[in-house]
């Protein structure tokens, strides 16, 4: 408030300062939708932001172990789905304000790969089609999965393969 006053004192007529005060508070409320999606916004982006550097940084403890049974290796799942959760809301909370919503999420490749070196390829599979519904490109890896498990893609997988 004090660059307000500042700025206030040196303009001398009343109709000045009026008119002044009234386009402050228009720029006011224009930028009040804004400054509540940024509000809204930063409680979740922020809690998945922090969440993503910590499975970054225990994947590459876990890479270098080889050990993808291991109680990292669980706490990992647990955090990228708790990450992939806080994903569908930093979305929901874009959609909300009509902005572009964030468009992948490295939770699903980590996720992914975790459930494929724990010989999980169902899993694997299941969460390549998830990642697939949001936007993401991962029918190369949804693919190779399937190769792996032996089988052919469902009809819902070729579909999704074809969607993106």
């Amino acid at each position: 408030m004090g660059l307000l006053n500042r700025i206030l004192r040196t303009i001398t007529k009343d109709d000045d300062v009026t008119e002044f005060r009234k386009e402050l508070a228009d720029r006011e409320k224009e930028l009040e939708p804004f400054l509540k999606y940024q509000e809204e916004l930063h409680k979740v982006f922020d809690k998945y932001l922090a969440l993503m550097e910590i499975i970054e940084k225990e994947w590459s403890i876990l890479y270098n172990s080889k050990d993808y049974s291991s109680k990292l290796a669980y706490k990992i799942e647990k955090e990228c789905y708790e990450a992939i959760n806080y994903y569908k809301k930093v979305r929901e909370v874009d959609l909300k304000y009509g902005e572009t919503p964030m468009s992948g999420s490295k939770a699903f490749t980590k996720l992914a790969l975790l459930y494929e070196r724990q010989g999980e390829f169902e899993k694997a599979v299941s969460v390549c089609k998830q990642a697939c519904s949001f936007g993401m490109d991962e029918r190369k890896r949804m693919l190779r999965i399937i190769k792996k498990v032996g089988r052919a893609p469902t009809e819902d997988e070729l579909k999704l393969m074809d969607d993106n």
